[in-house]
């Protein structure tokens, strides 16, 4: 069984919601009994029921097999493309380069 990811809204600090830790469960109520026993509080039905109400499930992000550009467009290696350099104390730049190295979220241009 492959386990899911879960997290628990625990408080409110102005207008943030506080959130527990992930915790890797096959279900919600065994998250529950998780965070409950990890916290070293009774596993009573009534903190269980509590938490339940207030449990949000992590949903796996999708893993991209391409890279796109702001016109929907594939970019590859060696590609020429244009990107925005930003320094600090500096005013942001546009700049020429050529695609080196592509990974699972992010693009190496030179």
């Amino acid at each position: 069984m492959e386990l899911k990811k879960y997290r628990f809204a625990v408080g409110i600090c102005g207008p943030t919601i506080l959130y527990t830790n992930i915790i890797r469960a096959v279900n919600e109520e065994s998250a529950a009994k998780a965070y409950l026993s990890e916290m070293g509080k009774e596993l009573t039905d009534e903190n269980i029921h509590e938490l339940l109400q207030r449990v949000c499930e992590i949903a796996p992000r999708e893993k991209r097999e391409t890279i796109m550009d702001c016109m929907g467009k594939e970019i590859a290696l060696e590609d020429e493309v244009v990107f925005i350099r930003n320094k600090p104390n500096e005013a942001p730049k546009l700049m020429l380069g050529k695609v080196e190295r592509i990974s699972g979220r992010s693009i190496v241009i030179k």
